[in-house]
This record gives C-alpha cells, sequence and structure tokens, in this order.
C-alpha cells in the first residue's frame, strides 16, 4: 500500500528542483541525529577543496518506509550574521519518490566545484512520511570548502 501511495505522489509532485521551495510553514526542518522519523542526512567529511567529490548518505534508522528523492537535494552557505542561505542545484530532476525501507541508505554523490564558492555549507533535502506522505526537510551537519 505505501508503495502505491509513493507512485500516485510521485505523479504528482512537479518537476524540477522546486521541491525545496515550499514555504517554511509546510516544512519541518531537522538537523542531524534522529528525528520523530528517525531519518538522518550526512556527509563524509568536514573539509573539501574545489575538485573533491562530496557523498552524503540518508539513512532511514526508523521501523516505516519513507519516501525521497536525492536529486531534489540543496545547498545552503552560513552568512556572517549566520543565517543560512539556500542554493537550488541547477540539475534537473523528475518528480519521482522513491521508497527507502527501514534500516536502509542511499548515497548521493556531487562534485565540489568552484562555482560553489568557500565558506560553510550544509545538504537539504526533502523525505515524505507516513500515509499522507507529509514533507519535511532534512539537513545535514556543516562543513567547509575552500578554493
Amino acid at each position: 500500500m505505501a508503495r502505491r501511495l509513493l507512485i500516485i505522489a510521485a505523479a504528482l509532485l512537479p518537476l524540477g528542483c522546486s521541491d525545496l521551495a515550499a514555504p517554511e510553514s509546510s516544512v519541518r526542518q531537522h538537523s542531524g541525529g534522529g528525528s520523530a522519523a528517525e531519518v538522518t542526512l550526512a556527509v563524509d567529511g568536514t573539509r573539501f577543496q574545489h575538485g573533491d567529490t562530496l557523498e552524503a548518505v540518508l539513512t532511514n534508522v526508523g521501523n516505516e518506509p519513507i519516501g525521497y528523492n536525492l536529486c531534489l537535494s540543496a545547498r545552503e552557505r552560513q552568512e556572517s550574521g549566520g543565517e543560512w542561505t539556500r542554493i537550488e542545484s541547477l540539475r534537473y530532476c523528475t518528480g519521482a519518490i522513491y521508497n527507502l525501507e527501514a534500516g536502509e541508505s542511499e548515497r548521493w554523490r556531487e562534485p565540489v566545484d568552484p562555482g560553489w564558492g568557500v565558506g560553510t555549507f550544509r545538504l537539504l533535502t526533502p523525505v515524505y512520511e507516513g500515509e499522507g506522505l507529509e514533507r519535511r526537510i532534512v539537513v545535514s551537519g556543516s562543513f567547509e570548502v575552500e578554493g
């Protein structure tokens, strides 16, 4: 039943990377560690150079499947005042939502090119949970990018 709901929901989602652009009032954010749905997003390092490849791992440590599409992930850069600025990806993504069963992980690799600039960053990705496919954003820990 859950797999059928995810397929139906995928048909209803818009294409492209605008999935993270929903109003903040419709998003529950989570930074690292566990949560109600027990989903984590981890990055494979704390410092990267331009030319490196970053690997992110989305892990479902809960007991129920979740929906995800790591292509819809974005990054944020921390500004001097401590606020985070969203940097949307320019990659083309389908509106597909995939199942991530309890105990499973999915990896995403992203080149760290000079277009990133330098500074402190974090990754964000939407996940969908429960019968109503409630959407929330999972946030990784921060990491540094150096030129």
